[in-house]
């Protein structure tokens, strides 16, 4: 009769906890704080730092206004500067080491590369993230860094993502997998049934801690983005940046002209390559049909001499 309760207790968890991998309704948003205050007085769980827990998120008294949610903004910068090829790949090292030195806590560099061709012509990448205040102070200071190597700053975009409404969701369903947890954790304690019970709910409750640190991980990710913000600076020399300009049309006309002198006198030479050794061979056939001609006239010429000799 135990076994039979308790798996009848246990079924209802079952089904509602196989559904906490899809996201909470309104409803369930609305009632898990409620729920959470509910468990945190239960008895066996006594705790003051879940009393004013369930205080916090225990849903606001009639005719309260509901307290404003602050939107949680991710934000990212991007900037394109025009330098002197020499000028380049130094400032990125400068802002690279300033980035650095700033400390992982402040700022962390993503990624950073650079490239050169030739003497004119350099371009370069950094992406960092860091923290809002931090990078504001650096956003400020780029202008003034590009101006002082002889550059100037030729774009400069902003792009927000609003994370409320995801973050929002995902603390609803720490909330509700919690509470799943903390029901969970309770029938087993106070309703042990045979083994195979105590098993499924074991089970049952790994899968909801499991749930709940997967779902902790990505509010992590999350909250991380809002706290710091991805700057990516472009650094281009102004040949790359500008190649257009009053004598582009006749330079690229000599540049085209070069290219296609050299793409025919390679062709021509991978033409004669080809047709060298057919060349030859058809050239050795021809001499040895001539010759062996030549030697046969030369036969018949001989035999005909000798015979009017002979008469």
């Amino acid at each position: 009769m135990r076994a039979f309760v308790a798996a009848c207790a246990v079924m209802p968890l079952l089904l509602a906890a196989c559904g906490q991998g899809s996201p909470p309704t309104a409803s369930e948003q609305a009632s898990a704080p409620v729920e959470a205050r509910q468990l945190s007085q239960a008895p066996g769980k006594p705790s003051a730092d879940g009393a004013i827990k369930a205080k916090a998120t225990a849903a606001p008294a009639a005719g309260e206004a509901p307290l404003p949610v602050l939107p949680m903004l991710a934000y990212a910068y991007s900037f394109r500067l025009e330098l002197p090829a020499d000028k380049a790949r130094g400032l990125l090292a400068r802002h690279q080491e300033a980035c650095e030195n700033a400390g992982p806590a402040l700022c962390q560099v993503v990624a950073a590369n650079s490239t050169a061709e030739g003497r004119d012509q350099a371009t370069g990448q950094l992406q960092i993230r860091a923290q809002s205040a931090w990078l504001k102070a650096f956003r400020a200071r780029l202008g003034t860094d590009t101006n002082g190597a002889g550059g100037k700053v030729l774009s400069e975009t902003t792009e927000t993502e609003d994370l409320t409404r995801s973050m929002v969701d995902t603390e609803a369903a720490i909330r509700s997998a919690t509470v799943m947890e903390s029901r969970l954790e309770r029938l087993l304690a106070e309703r042990p049934g045979d083994l195979q019970d105590a098993l499924q709910l074991e089970q049952e409750l790994a899968r909801v801690r499991g749930t709940i640190d997967a779902t902790r991980s990505a509010l992590e990710v999350m909250r991380g983005r809002v706290a710091m913000s991805k700057l990516t600076v472009d650094y281009v020399s102004s040949g790359v940046a500008a190649p257009d300009g009053v004598g582009s049309p006749v330079k690229q006309a000599v540049d085209n002209f070069l290219r296609n002198l050299v793409l025919a006198l390679a062709g021509l030479i991978n033409l004669v390559s080809f047709l060298l050794i057919p060349a030859l061979v058809v050239a050795v056939s021809v001499w040895a049909v001539l010759r062996w001609r030549t030697r046969r006239s030369a036969a018949r010429a001989a035999a005909v001499n000798l015979e009017r000799g002979s008469a």
